[in-house]
């Protein structure tokens, strides 16, 4: 049985590591050691990670080496921090197994050495990468997916994620393969399969078996999204019979979390969201907080409750989704939880309306130069209608951006200075381009300030959550 080990924070964990990943144990350390299950347990694709599987209490492990998690861990033997990277009776990779529920008959850290280096998925939320990847555009060809298949008929299926956790999706068909851009998929939520490829073993809700199934654009079966352990997700019938055997599809890891440039430069590419889960609801969850897909947003703003819209018309403008749920988060949150009491804003002299705050020559100028898009609305149709007000908010980033110059000086990116131009006018973002420098007013808007923490920046990390790393939508 394992000691009970107590740590109280991350830190003292990561500085225990460092000890025993310096040499001070009570034993040396073997190369591996054997254990088995106390009982069914998870295995994770990294530790504290996602479910990819299922440890049954007869199967007999192999830990490799040993990483402290950032949490203590309860389980039959004990309470510890500690996760077992361990492979399977063949030597497959099978991912990491949390220590107090693996038997390897004492303390792992006297038995291992602790992991070298990080093989496993690390995350891709690097604040000053300026990269925009295509996630797996190039790799199926215009024919579909199940074009690779020999005398393949291009038929899908639809799958529904039956791991009670979030499911990971991988960029090859294999317990130890990196995350795919989207990372995770939600509990209940349809996708659609169009091929298959066997890989590791997993054992899960369905069996046990190699097979994992390739989540494709339902729209686009040509746009790869990553692949899935086939016995997490209900196809309703046997996943060879279903769709075709998938040839050689590489994945690509997503876009990360930062504002995208690189700075000083009007034409980079724009990102668009597309949504790949089958599921009728999007949003769902309590008033003042809500889920969207995997991700919970404890301000459930207006805007968020109508994400679908905002990914239709960021598309439609040509502007990334995450600006438009960025300035409309930061628009609406000046305004408390919930959806504003939207005539609110006349009494305060803003002259706004709409959840995105919109004055009325701004209407009226995005209007006319768009006349096709906004019909006969008008400025105070705003008030209430808030599939106009995501509409419009689109259409005027995708008139500013007309606006920029070519390049700039300076350390702001395009959406940064879009951001500056929605709420202190265009002369105001062409100034600072030609290298003014920002004011107040602008810095706090972009950067937030001590009456109003959230800036657009820090707006922009919780967009992307909601949309990118949610596991319904596919950012590209």
């Amino acid at each position: 049985m394992k000691r009970q080990i107590i740590i109280a924070t991350a830190s003292a964990a990561a500085a225990i590591a460092a000890l025993v990943g310096h040499g001070i144990a009570v034993a040396d350390p073997a190369s591996t050691v054997q254990g088995t299950p106390f009982a069914d347990a998870n295995l994770r694709d990294e530790p504290e990670g996602a479910v990819i599987g299922t440890a049954t209490a007869a199967s007999v492990y192999t830990v490799t080496c040993y990483r402290v998690g950032d949490h203590q861990v309860a389980g039959a033997g004990g309470t510890n921090p500690y996760w077992d990277r361990v492979t399977d009776s063949a030597g497959n990779e099978a991912g990491w197994i949390a220590d107090v529920w693996l038997d390897t008959g004492a303390d792992i850290n006297t038995q291992v050495e602790p992991c070298a280096g990080a093989t496993e998925y690390q995350p891709t939320f690097q604040l000053n990468s300026l990269s925009m990847q295509t996630l797996g555009t190039q790799v199926l060809g215009a024919l579909g997916a199940a074009s690779h298949a020999a005398g393949g008929t291009g038929r899908t299926v639809a799958g529904t994620v039956v791991a009670g956790e979030n499911l990971a999706v991988k960029t090859a068909p294999s317990l130890s393969a990196q995350r795919a851009g989207i990372g995770l998929l939600p509990f209940n939520h349809s996708y659609t399969v169009a091929c298959y490829r066997d890989g590791d073993e997993v054992s899960g809700q369905y069996g046990t078996n190699r097979h994992w199934d390739l989540i494709v654009d339902p729209a686009d079966h040509g746009r790869a999204v990553g692949y899935v352990a086939d016995v997490w997700l209900n196809t309703g019938g046997d996943i060879t019979t279903q769709v075709d055997a998938c040839g050689d599809v590489t994945i690509a890891t997503g876009p990360d979390s930062a504002i995208p440039g690189p700075h000083g430069s009007k034409d980079v590419p724009t990102a668009h969201a597309v949504k790949i889960t089958s599921s009728a609801s999007t949003v769902t969850g309590p008033e003042v907080s809500c889920f969207v897909g995997r991700h919970i947003e404890y301000k459930c703003l207006a805007p968020i409750v109508k994400i679908d819209l905002v990914a239709k018309y960021a598309a439609a403008a040509d502007i990334d989704p995450r600006l438009v749920l960025t300035i409309l988060m930061r628009e609406e949150n000046s305004f408390g939880y919930g959806r504003p009491a939207e005539d609110i804003k006349l009494w305060f002299g803003a002259n706004s309306r709409g959840l995105g705050n919109m004055h009325e020559s701004t209407f009226n100028d995005t209007k006319a130069k768009h006349p096709d898009v906004f019909g006969d609305k008008q400025w105070a149709d705003l008030t209430g209608d808030d599939e106009l007000s995501i509409k419009a908010t689109a259409w005027y980033l995708h008139d500013l951006r007309d606006q920029l110059p070519a390049t700039w000086r300076g350390d702001h990116s395009r959406d940064e200075l879009l951001a500056i131009g929605y709420n202190g006018g265009a002369e105001n973002m062409q100034l600072i381009a030609d290298g003014t420098p920002p004011g107040e007013k602008a810095r706090n808007y972009v950067n937030g300030d001590w009456a109003n923490s959230y800036g657009v920046n820090s707006w922009w990390s919780r967009a992307d959550e909601l949309i990118c790393r949610s596991g319904l939508y596919l950012c590209h």
